[in-house]
């Protein structure tokens, strides 16, 4: 299956940007079928400043049909082939404008992950 993800620009870009692990992820809205986890994937990815770029991923995450508001189905993917100059737009994007970076399921503020999954002393 192949996966697409058009922007249309680097500022667009960044919010499909996941930070999570030691590789770039993106996240990819739309309805997928699960079995597509953990599978390598082709992406065409474009609209960016960096043009069209065609590489592989790893499925490592599904938000399923029926997630709810505002959050969005959609597959978040690690790129595993190299692509230096998107990992460093991407870096630097995300150092620049912190609070446009991730806008998918994945993404909340550590402090709400702890209020609400705290253990009593």
């Amino acid at each position: 299956m192949q996966l697409t993800l058009t922007v249309t620009s680097d500022d667009e870009l960044l919010t499909h940007y996941v930070q999570f692990g030691l590789r770039p992820a993106l996240f990819i809205p739309g309805h997928f079928d699960p079995s597509i986890v953990s599978g390598v994937h082709p992406l065409r990815l474009s609209g960016s400043s960096l043009g069209l770029i065609e590489t592989q991923v790893r499925v490592f995450f599904i938000a399923p049909v029926g997630v709810i508001d505002p959050f969005v189905a959609g597959v978040a993917v690690s790129l595993i082939m190299d692509h230096l100059e998107l990992f460093d737009l991407l870096e630097t994007r995300s150092m620049q404008n912190p609070q446009n970076t991730g806008s998918s399921l994945l993404q909340c503020a550590p402090e709400e992950i702890h209020d609400r999954f705290a253990l009593s002393p």
